[in-house]
C-alpha cells in the first residue's frame, strides 16, 4: 500500500525523484517492518516506552512524511510506533478510543507502549526479522529526507 495520495513521483528534496515502484517496495518494508519486528520488540516489552499518546490527528499527516506512514496499522491491541515525532497507532487504539468516547467521556489522550523507530538498530532486527537488514537503510535514509527536519542552515 502506498501512503502517498497522488502514488506520482516526488521530489524528495536533495535526494532525486523516486517513482512509484521504489514506493511500493518501501511500503511494504514498512508493513514488513512493523509487523516482524517492531510489533515483537512491544509485546516482548524491548525498546517500548508507556506514555500518554494524543487522540488528536497529528499535523505531520498532512505532509508527504505523514501520507507515507500513515495514520494506523493493523494490531488489536493498544500500541503506537513514533516515527520521527509522528505517532502511527494500531487499529486497536483507534477502537479503545472510539469505546470511550460512546461511553461519554472526552478523551484527550490513551497511555500506550511506544515503540521508537529511531531506536531501532541492526541487532535488533536481526534477531527478530534477519531478511529486513538488507534494506533498513535505504528506508531508514527516506524516511528522513521527506520528514524535512528543520536545519539552522540560512
Amino acid at each position: 500500500m502506498i501512503g502517498l495520495k497522488s502514488g506520482k513521483i516526488k521530489t524528495l528534496g536533495r535526494r532525486e525523484k523516486m517513482d512509484t515502484e521504489q514506493l511500493r517496495k518501501l511500503s511494504y518494508y514498512m508493513d514488513q517492518l512493523e509487523q516482524k519486528v517492531m510489533v515483537k520488540c512491544a509485546t516482548e516489552n524491548v525498546l517500548t516506552r508507556s506514555i500518554i499518546v494524543s487522540t488528536k490527528k497529528p499535523k505531520l499527516l498532512k505532509t508527504d512524511f505523514g501520507e507515507f506512514i500513515g495514520e494506523a496499522f493493523k494490531f488489536p491491541k493498544i500500541l503506537t510506533f513514533n516515527y520521527y515525532g509522528l505517532m502511527k497507532v494500531s487499529t486497536g487504539f483507534k477502537k479503545e478510543v472510539e469505546k470511550l468516547r460512546n461511553s461519554g467521556f472526552d478523551i484527550k489522550g490513551v497511555e500506550s507502549n511506544v515503540v521508537y523507530f529511531a531506536s531501532l538498530k541492526l541487532k535488533v532486527i536481526n534477531e527478530y526479522a534477519p531478511s529486513l537488514i538488507s534494506g533498513f537503510s535505504e528506508f531508514k535514509d527516506y524516511l528522513v529526507s521527506i520528514r524535512n527536519f528543520p536545519t539552522n542552515q540560512k
